[in-house]
């Protein structure tokens, strides 16, 4: 009798299965910047997944881009691959860039799409976000004409870096080589075999080329000079994510996003109280490290002042879990004075002077 259970259970769920895969391989693209359908293989290469639980866990925050065309699922996707990761991740609406209010709730922010339009007051957002040493992805599309890739450029020059874009080149672009940590790290991508249409751009110092066809680059990683401000990487073609999902790419580009984050656990033990310790060294030029103590999972504040009380900058705004961590804060675009920092926790609240010294 259990055999019998479990043999109807079995086709049951075999049958389920092939009807999911049946009405995804009958979508129908919408946009001119598809070719032919090409159903999306959401496991590509699933048994050399990677899977690693961050500590602390990261909050991923993925616009969303099915409104603009139901066929195109890259937010679900991200989704995935932010929450393959160990992270948390929700698909918000577009409008959630007309303001500022999800920056204390969010570590990672993922722009699905590179053909919604992203009007100037949402650049700016983009923008603040990068400030707030935190990371995007921004996705850009196969024409400069795309407020994506123009957001991509404009954001670059903006907080001190050069990039243009060059001319689309059209077609299948493969193999599309990989190059750097974002071939290797976690998982072995050295190329991918689909890129449909893509855009051409080149960058000076600030901008790490990671995505390249025959000797043009795709794909771009923004290093700003500021260290306290996140990173951005992008590339031209958002079929390789809607039609030809490369997940382990997608996890290499999430662990980037994550560990460019300047926050690291320092211990394993369980703190009994909340703390925030003297910024050591102090005095100090132009980097000094700051260590704070969390006793439960919470949201954790650590902003720096000038001597006026201006705010300078925020180096923690997020969700933390339990435990004791250090970040580093690189003062070289600041000139010399006090400054305090001031770490809120659930209820605590505490302030710390520190001074620059050049």
């Amino acid at each position: 009798m259990k055999f019998l259970i479990y043999h109807f259970i079995s086709v049951l769920f075999f049958l389920l299965l092939t009807v999911n895969l049946f009405s995804q391989s009958q979508s129908t693209p919408l946009s001119n910047d598809s070719p032919p359908y090409i159903s999306t293989n959401y496991f590509e290469n699933p048994f050399n997944l990677h899977s690693k639980q961050f500590t602390p866990t990261l909050s991923v925050k993925v616009i969303e881009s099915q409104s603009y065309n139901s066929g195109h699922v890259m937010d679900t996707m991200w989704r995935f691959a932010a929450q393959s990761m160990g992270n948390t991740a929700a698909i918000v609406p577009q409008t959630t860039l007309d303001d500022t209010t999800f920056f204390s709730s969010t570590d990672i922010l993922i722009i699905s799409s590179g053909v919604i339009d992203i009007p100037s007051n949402r650049v700016t957002t983009i923008q603040n976000f990068l400030m707030r040493h935190k990371n995007v992805y921004i996705q850009s599309e196969y024409l400069s004409t795309y407020t994506s890739s123009q957001a991509f450029a404009t954001i670059v020059t903006n907080l001190g870096g050069t990039f243009s874009w060059g001319s689309t080149v059209s077609g299948t672009l493969a193999p599309m080589i990989i190059l750097g940590t974002l071939s290797n790290t976690p998982n072995n991508v050295p190329s991918i075999s689909y890129f449909w249409y893509g855009l051409y751009g080149t960058g000076n110092s600030t901008i790490e080329n990671y995505m390249q066809y025959q000797s043009n680059y795709f794909g771009f990683v923004f290093n700003p000079t500021n260290p306290n401000y996140g990173i951005m990487i992008t590339n031209s073609d958002q079929d390789w994510v809607r039609s030809a999902t490369s997940v382990p790419l997608m996890q290499n580009i999430m662990y980037r996003l994550a560990t460019i984050t300047g926050i690291q656990p320092v211990q394993n033990n369980v703190p009994k109280e909340f703390n925030l310790s003297q910024n050591y060294p102090n005095p100090f030029n132009p980097e000094t490290k700051i260590r704070f103590d969390v006793p439960k999972s919470c949201v954790v504040n650590v902003t720096v002042y000038d001597e006026l009380g201006k705010e300078v900058t925020t180096l923690v705004n997020r969700q933390l879990n339990t435990g004791s961590y250090e970040i580093k804060w690189n003062a070289s675009n600041y000139s010399s004075g006090i400054y305090y920092y001031k770490m809120t926790a659930s209820g605590f609240s505490e302030t710390k002077k520190m001074l620059l010294i050049k």
